[in-house]
């Protein structure tokens, strides 16, 4: 819908669609192990920091400096007003919505 709106607009501009709203890499990994039903803890801090299945014996998520970005940001969070103001668009979808819809695409 969003990219729908741009294509209207007599001149271009560039957009931002964001929900305004953020969440860590720790945050939606918890959304999507919920979302399945697997028990999980973590355990360490920083960039130590492991996700075990339940029994913590087999790790599910862990940190891997190799895919740190050259120039790691602390926070990255969209900023949407333009398009709410210019293009009258709003986010239709919650990040649960979101994380839910992805879960379901594994299961077709």
């Amino acid at each position: 819908e969003a990219m729908w709106k741009m294509l209207q607009k007599r001149k271009p501009s560039d957009y931002v669609i964001s929900t305004g709203k953020q969440y860590t890499v720790k945050q939606f990994v918890n959304f999507v192990l919920k979302e399945l039903n697997i028990n999980h803890k973590w355990r360490g801090k920083g960039i130590n920091e492991k996700g075990f299945i339940n029994s913590g014996k087999k790790t599910i998520i862990e940190i891997d400096k190799n895919y740190f970005r050259p120039s790691e940001v602390e926070s990255l969070l969209g900023d949407a007003s333009l398009a709410h103001n210019e293009l009258n668009w709003k986010p239709k979808y919650s990040f649960q919505q979101l994380v839910d819809e992805m879960c379901k695409i594994n299961y077709i």
